[in-house]
């Protein structure tokens, strides 16, 4: 029998969500989204908190590219201060909400934050990250073009390949070659 999603309740998106199963979490995440986006304001609230309190589950890069930016982004819009907060946690999933959340905040008109952000994660370790802040500068540019060269003219010579790579697909080839030289 089908369940409407508003009678599944946050305690069973919990228990979903810390389940072994990759799956699960996936489910959980969706429900909590679709939940979110039914919700009044005060609802709302309460369900990033139970988001933000279970982010040890939220542990691949699918599930955070999936729940972060309808989960966070509407309260980061204008206070973005939580994902500088969790940019500086060292925990890989953490830093990757932070950058990836940032493409609800361009879609709706503020990019400070990304750039803010991928400007940190320039030497960073992982992939991961790179990947996350190369997709959220080529968004970046789609937006604002020119905020875009301005980053690549500071620090596309200290930009890790893949970051540099994925901010420059959607560039004329000749304007690519130049970056990556």
């Amino acid at each position: 029998a089908r369940v409407p999603v508003s009678q599944i309740s946050p305690e069973v998106i919990v228990e979903l969500l810390k389940d072994e199963y990759h799956e699960c979490r996936f489910l959980a995440l969706v429900l909590l989204i679709r939940k979110m986006q039914k919700a009044e304001p005060a609802e709302r609230q309460a369900f990033k908190k139970l988001y933000l309190s279970h982010l040890q589950y939220v542990n691949n890069w699918d599930l955070v590219d999936l729940s972060c930016g309808p989960i966070l982004g509407p309260d980061c819009l204008n206070n973005p201060a939580l994902l500088f907060d969790l940019a500086k946690t060292g925990d890989l999933w953490q830093e990757r909400i932070s950058v990836v959340t940032n493409l609800y905040l361009i879609k709706h008109g503020n990019s400070r934050p990304a750039i803010r952000i991928c400007r940190g994660f320039l030497s960073h370790s992982h992939d991961l990250i790179h990947k996350a802040c190369g997709w959220v500068l080529r968004e970046l540019g789609k937006k604002d073009l020119e905020e875009l060269r301005r980053f690549l003219d500071s620090y596309a010579s200290k930009m890790p390949r893949t970051m540099l790579r994925y901010s420059l697909e959607k560039l004329k080839p000749a304007e690519r070659k130049k970056y990556m030289k």
